[in-house]
């Protein structure tokens, strides 16, 4: 059940107990919680949290004060909340030496393989020592993807910049 204690953990630096309490000021600002265990932690990790508060409210005034950061497709649209588009970068290439699956090359982004095989194989497909050990190294790759990316988050980056840490393997 939500707010049961145990469902939440504190989120004070280092602390990783159950947390029963949530931040007034994250739900006025209609924020998910942070949830603390207790005052102590609520107040020893005051003064990194309210600089989340802090930035929510700089990019709601900046927000509403820049419209022209809206993409085209958004002119004229009234929106009922805070949350706005950001415009969309240019479509990155990805160069001819890298591979691409079947899809990236497909205009509508159809798997033809995948779609192949499932007309083709009426029974679960068993994989050869060679395509498990390929399989293996895509999900070894794709978890070092996901640690750069993790290790780079923070409030205010964007995706274009994560997505340059990434394709250059920086920390």
């Amino acid at each position: 059940m939500e707010g049961e204690i145990g469902t939440h953990i504190c989120c004070s630096s280092g602390c990783g107990k159950p947390a029963s309490l949530a931040c007034p000021t994250c739900l006025k600002l209609g924020l998910p919680p942070s949830r603390f265990c207790g005052q102590e932690c609520f107040k020893g990790y005051w003064n990194v949290h309210k600089e989340l508060h802090k930035a929510v409210k700089q990019a709601r005034i900046d927000v509403k004060n820049d419209l022209s950061q809206l993409p085209t497709e958004f002119s004229g649209f009234n929106f009922t909340g805070n949350l706005r588009p950001y415009q969309k970068s240019e479509k990155k290439i990805v160069p001819d030496h890298i591979m691409k699956p079947d899809y990236a090359l497909h205009p509508l982004g159809i798997p033809l393989s995948e779609e192949r095989d499932k007309r083709t194989n009426a029974s679960i497909r068993i994989y050869t020592p060679e395509e498990i050990q390929g399989i293996r190294e895509a999900c070894r790759i794709g978890r070092e993807v996901l640690d750069i990316a993790s290790a780079a988050l923070r409030p205010g980056i964007t995706c274009d910049e994560i997505d340059c840490i990434v394709s250059h393997g920086l920390v």
